[in-house]
């Protein structure tokens, strides 16, 4: 953490220069993970004392946060950079150091290449007793810390409550009932005042759950994403509490799970795609209230209105269901690599460009809603879903039954989303060797029942088949493996490694008239061409 600290620290200074990068400073954020001595708190210290030690301007919150609130201070005080201490979802014994750029957005080349060769060049601690004498009473006596925690909860929550609620009105008379988890993460603070911005009644909270916790003791894994045995305390404090509908933030809360109560009393957990579809409607059917009550002369205070008009970005392993739906109704969307990072910084763009981002998404139950962070915020995406679901069940729908709608009319969108956990590196590189097959790729799979139309591959130099000049349009990486194979059938699959877990992701998708039918279709594809013929080294181990 002190190597990462110098590194990030002299890298501004070289990048923006010292009296800059030291007069516009830091914001430190943290969660609860803990192991033994090292705690994120500890790591956020740490972080602090280096910056001070160069006379940087810190803000380091004084208590947990939400991950959304450090991009937020960011942009609220034109800081030089920022760093998040989370681990996100991941399990109990991780941790990590989240770093923003001073867009507020997370960093990428060639910024993050360039902190990274920073950091070896300042192994050595730059305090020669080293840093164990640093404390919170340390830190925070230092007149160039400061704790940014009430001013900017405040405005946050203001800010979501101007841009994104709609009908704060309306929302005291709630028709839906909900229940909220924070998967002992340190969301329900954060949540729970969400709600009250809205002027929402209050959730069910699930007790158990409330508190941070760094040892998870009533999950598996802390990440909601995993479904019904992530989510059975939901369920249970739902019936207690006669809801119909289960919210759930990850444990740093930039991240929504959902679920909702069937007729048969079973619970629809919507994946982060079917999620999305619905935020991303809604967002566009507001976005068109604002435009028509501006183009009549009202106020429009709830969304810039640009003459490119509304944008929507997502990352290429996300459903296309938004992309049909913007070419139906007139939005522009756009695809980008994998992750908040590169979702981010392209909505960056399209705003520079001209255009209104009213919706980012990735399919990994991650929501960026208007301009309010440029990063995945689980906090105000919860609030919106709440506020929508109520004004569907005033006009006699269910979240469910409304997706169901928006499939008809714009098309049935499949997914079929895994991973296979793989701490073999070696393994993991044969695998996509196999797949390149020494550049010729695979041209079918499932012995040979799927062909191959298209191949795209995003290790660098890069490869894609469906272009004439075989380069393809998203950035290419020397290190990261991704490949993507679109079958003569239709379907889409992309693999990839994931860049913070030892797993190897896939992602399929296919879209059809039949949804059931084209369910089955896309089981059996992965089935015997994903899981049993490209990946059978890795299925095999297991």
């Amino acid at each position: 953490i002190i190597q990462t600290a110098q590194g990030l620290a002299k890298y501004l200074e070289t990048a923006l220069g010292e009296e800059e990068a030291r007069k516009r400073g830091i914001v430190l954020g943290f969660d609860h993970r803990e192991r033994g001595a090292l705690n994120s708190r500890r790591f956020a210290l740490l972080t602090a004392a280096v910056f001070l030690s160069r006379s940087f301007k810190v803000y380091l919150f004084g208590e947990f946060v939400a991950t959304p609130f450090v991009p937020f201070a960011i942009r609220k005080f034109s800081a030089a950079a920022g760093v998040m201490v989370t681990a996100s979802h991941n399990p109990k014994n991780d941790n990590g150091f989240k770093v923003y750029w001073g867009n507020a957005c997370q960093i990428i080349p060639p910024h993050d290449e360039g902190i990274a060769a920073t950091i070896d060049a300042e192994l050595k601690p730059w305090e020669e007793n080293g840093y164990d004498h640093v404390t919170d009473e340390y830190v925070r006596g230092n007149e160039l810390c400061s704790d940014p925690l009430d001013e900017v909860a405040d405005a946050y929550f203001e800010t979501i409550a101007g841009m994104m609620c709609r009908h704060k009105d309306e929302n005291s008379q709630d028709p839906v009932k909900f229940a909220y988890t924070a998967m002992h993460g340190i969301g329900h603070r954060w949540a729970k005042r969400a709600f009250e911005a809205f002027g929402h009644n209050a959730f069910a909270p699930v007790e158990a759950q409330v508190q941070p916790d760094p040892t998870f003791p009533t999950v598996a894994f802390p990440n909601p994403e995993e479904g019904k045995g992530a989510l059975q305390l939901s369920f249970e404090t739902a019936a207690a509490n006669d809801c119909t509908v289960v919210l759930a933030n990850d444990p740093d809360a930039d991240r929504l799970a959902v679920a909702e109560l069937a007729e048969d009393g079973s619970w629809k957990i919507f994946t982060g795609n079917e999620t999305a579809a619905l935020l991303g409607h809604w967002e566009w059917v507001n976005y068109k209230k604002c435009t028509a009550a501006k183009a009549e002369g009202e106020p429009a205070t709830k969304a810039q209105t640009t003459s490119k008009g509304a944008a929507v970005v997502a990352s290429t392993v996300s459903s296309k269901m938004l992309r049909a739906m913007g070419e139906k109704e007139g939005f522009h969307f756009e695809e980008c690599l994998t992750g908040f990072k590169w979702i981010g910084n392209k909505s960056m763009e399209l705003r520079e460009q001209g255009y209104d981002v009213i919706f980012g998404f990735e399919e990994a139950i991650g929501f960026c809603i208007g301009d309010n962070v440029p990063d995945k915020d689980g906090v105000s995406a919860m609030a919106v879903f709440a506020e929508m679901a109520n004004q569907l069940k005033k006009e006699g729908k269910t979240c469910a039954q409304h997706l169901r709608e928006l499939q008809e009319k714009y098309g049935f969108f499949v997914t079929n989303n895994h991973y296979v956990v793989s701490h073999d590196t070696e393994l993991n590189k044969t695998v996509f060797e196999a797949l390149r097959a020494n550049g010729e790729y695979l041209k079918d799979a499932g012995d040979g029942a799927y062909k191959i139309k298209y191949v795209r591959d995003l290790l660098s130099p890069g490869f894609d088949s469906s272009r004439e000049d075989t380069k393809p349009t998203l950035p290419v990486s020397a290190s990261s493996q991704m490949i993507t194979f679109t079958f003569e059938n239709g379907a889409v699959a992309t693999l990839r490694m994931s860049g913070t877990e030892p797993k190897l992701k896939y992602y399929t998708e296919m879209s059809g008239p039949d949804p059931e039918k084209t369910a089955a279709e896309l089981a059996e594809l992965v089935e015997k061409a994903i899981k049993g013929d490209m990946l059978k080294e890795l299925t095999a181990a297991k």
